[in-house]
């Protein structure tokens, strides 16, 4: 399959990588059939989010507080509206495939 991939700082590359590949039991194969970017995104190409990454990898970044709403995919209606309406505090909801 094709794949717009991050070489470095700057750099995106399209290249023909492996299909995609079942993992764990909660992953997901979704076919895509339309994309987009946002500004955020470019946050990716100047290395700021590897960076983060890193920085999440050596244990000095904590994040658990952004996903404040973990719950399964079953109730992405209701997480949904508690995002969208930021009710009970809600930054991100975080869906869980169902079992």
């Amino acid at each position: 399959m094709k794949a717009l991939v991050w070489e470095g700082v700057n750099e995106v590359a399209v290249q023909d990588v492996p299909d995609p590949r079942l993992r764990n039991r909660q992953d997901a194969i979704l076919k895509v059939s339309l994309s987009s970017v946002c500004g955020s995104d470019l946050h990716q190409l100047s290395g700021y989010i590897p960076m983060l990454l890193e920085r999440m990898a050596r244990g000095e970044l904590k994040t658990a507080h952004l996903a404040t709403h973990p719950m399964p995919l079953d109730d992405g209606p209701r997480g949904y509206d508690l995002f969208k309406n930021k009710r009970d505090g809600c930054v991100r909801a975080v869906f869980r495939p169902s079992a």
